[in-house]
């Protein structure tokens, strides 16, 4: 949910800005998330593979590619980047970052542990929401202050 919402804000502000995102295990992009990031109205495709990419559009405008990987993969940055860890458990298993300049925390709660309940899609939402709120607001300043 980060990078989307990183995105979105940074291309609704006209910020250039390359956004990547890996995790410390490669699972999926959960189906909630794709579920409720469609809820807001925009356009999910996949290209079905082991692990499916995830196109996402907002009036005919791309918004990138999603798939769940590593934070080493091969398309992310391999130096002269920033690190932002938004998972609390990734903190403490990804103490170093190899190649980022600066390293910081903005975690969030995984609503992951409201699968199959029936909170699931409240929860999810509420987390999606805190994340673009934040997003939101960062890259507004960023762009306040670069006028």
């Amino acid at each position: 949910m980060c990078q989307f919402w990183a995105s979105f804000f940074s291309n609704y502000y006209n910020i250039k800005c390359e956004v990547y995102s890996g995790g410390t295990v490669e699972t999926e992009v959960h189906k909630s998330v794709l579920n409720n990031i469609s809820d807001y109205g925009f356009n999910i495709s996949f290209k079905e593979c082991n692990n499916p990419i995830y196109s996402i559009k907002f009036k005919n405008q791309n918004l990138g590619n999603y798939f769940s990987k590593f934070y080493y993969n091969f398309e992310n940055p391999k130096n002269e980047f920033a690190a932002i860890m938004t998972c609390s458990d990734a903190e403490n298993n990804c103490p170093v970052v190899e190649g980022s300049e600066i390293k910081f925390s903005l975690p969030y709660e995984d609503p992951k542990k409201y699968d199959k309940s029936k909170n699931e899609k409240n929860e999810y939402k509420k987390t999606s929401e805190s994340i673009a709120s934040e997003m939101n607001y960062l890259f507004k300043t960023i762009k306040i202050k670069n006028e």
